[in-house]
Formats: C-alpha cells, sequence, structure tokens
C-alpha cells in the first residue's frame, strides 16, 4: 500500500500558480492560509481548515461567480481525499471571493466592496480567488475508527467507515478467541428449504457463506471499533481532483499478531 501524498495535474490551485509566477506573493500567502488551520486536538480525525485558490471564472457563471466556481471545483471534492488539504472533504463552508488570498482563518465574513476578476494575458477567462473553510476527516495510522461491519469470509471482514470508506481486516488480524461459523442456511418445510438455497447461492457468489462469533458466542456485526495499520490513496479517472481512501486495520495488538 502507498501513502506518498501525489499533487494532482488537474489541481486548480497547481493551474495557478503555475500560470501566476510573476507574483510571487499569491502562492506564500495561499501555503500561509491551510498552515493557520483550526483544530483542538492534534490526534482528532477531524479538522476545520481554511484554504484559498486562485480559480478561472467559467463564462456561463459570470453572473454568479461564487456559486460557479463552488459547483465547478469545490464541490466535486466532497467525500473524495484532496492533497493540498491532506484528508478526506466532508463539507466546505463560508465561500467567499477576493482579489487577494485570505491567510487569517478567523477572518469568515466577505468583503463588502465590489471584487474585481484579473485577466491574464490572452486567457479568456479572468481568474479570482475563492477561500472556503472545509471539514476535514485525517485517519492516520494507530488512529482508532468506528465502522460498521459489511461483509464477512473466512478470510477477511470488511467494515464500512463514514458510509463510504473501506476498511480490511484480514484473518490474521483478527482476535484468536474469534471462531468462523459456517452458514448451513435455513431449515423446516419446503418454502423454508428454497429460501434457504436462494441464500446460500447469493452468499457462495459473493464470497460469504458463514460469520464470525466472539469468545461469549456473540455474532459479530453493526459496529466495531478497529485500529488503523495502514492505508492508501486509490485514485481513479473518474475522481480527477480527489481520491479515495482505503484502509486496512487490525482488532489486536501488535504482539497478538
Amino acid at each position: 500500500s502507498s501513502k506518498k501524498r501525489h499533487r494532482d495535474e488537474n489541481d486548480p490551485s497547481s493551474r495557478s500558480k503555475k500560470r501566476h509566477r510573476q507574483e510571487p506573493q499569491a502562492p506564500s500567502s495561499a501555503s500561509t492560509s491551510q498552515q493557520n488551520s483550526s483544530h483542538a486536538d492534534a490526534r482528532s480525525l477531524y479538522h476545520l481548515q481554511t484554504l484559498s485558490l486562485y480559480l478561472p471564472v467559467p463564462p456561463i457563471a459570470s453572473a454568479y461567480p461564487a456559486e460557479g466556481l463552488c459547483a465547478e471545483f469545490l464541490s466535486p471534492l466532497l467525500l473524495t481525499y484532496y492533497p493540498p488539504l491532506d484528508g478526506i472533504v466532508l463539507s466546505y463552508t463560508n465561500a467567499r471571493l477576493s482579489e487577494h488570498p485570505d491567510p487569517a482563518a478567523g477572518n469568515r465574513t466577505a468583503g463588502s466592496g465590489p471584487v474585481l476578476a484579473k485577466a491574464v494575458d490572452s486567457f479568456a477567462v479572468a481568474f479570482v480567488w475563492l477561500t472556503a473553510d472545509f471539514v476535514l476527516c485525517r485517519p492516520q495510522k494507530n488512529d482508532t475508527i468506528r465502522a460498521f461491519v459489511h461483509f464477512q469470509s473466512q478470510a477477511q471482514i470488511s467494515l464500512v467507515f463514514l458510509n463510504l470508506i473501506s476498511v480490511t481486516i484480514r484473518s490474521a488480524h483478527l482476535p484468536r478467541s474469534w471462531k468462523w461459523v459456517r452458514d448451513e442456511g435455513m431449515g423446516g418445510g419446503a418454502e423454508d428449504y428454497e429460501q434457504g438455497k436462494k441464500e446460500r447461492r447469493k452468499k457462495e457468489a459473493d464470497g460469504s457463506q458463514g460469520y464470525f462469533v466472539k469468545e461469549d458466542g456473540e455474532k459479530v456485526e453493526g459496529f466495531i471499533d478497529a485500529r488503523i495499520i495502514d492505508f492508501e490513496i486509490v485514485t481513479t479517472k473518474t475522481e480527477k481532483r480527489g481520491g479515495l481512501l482505503k484502509i486496512e486495520a487490525t482488532l489486536v495488538s501488535d504482539e497478538e499478531a
């Protein structure tokens, strides 16, 4: 699994910096904006961070530039991993336009005067700074997450975190006291027998033919707490600006694994 953070070539903030090398103060201010993030606990999974991006205003959104930029650049980042923010974007608020970057995290209100966009050389669109406050999820190694049991097989248990992120726990990272119980299907009359056959076919198709039980005989299901041991960022052709996070977790300590 790879944990390297790769800057997306299609990242609008990256494009803007390349086009405006004659203005060295702009990238510096944007960098300051990212460093002045606000979070109470350094070990928390959730963070609030302010980011300014230098973006082109789509011609079709000239009448409503703030709304157009949010729809074009910010909304597609929701529920994806965005490298400049180093986290999964859960939401964003207080999007505002300005002629300069807004590094002050405490400046939550838009200016009262008009904002002028800048046309550069022969570009057909004008550029303006867009600043927003992002709520992020930043899972790290050894963090504990609470996820829902989605699938079980003898080889692994699959969980879902935040109703989106795939979490895998391999059999070597399950408690040794847990036992695998093979699902023999339903018994009884002919109707139950046919229903049991359908259930078995479905489970055989997806690889699941049973479930784990704890030491006291309780079936493993619902929400469980797991510790992250590794994760990777998966980028796809459809996710041009962000990526998807996949997590590998454990239910035992390093000594027991």
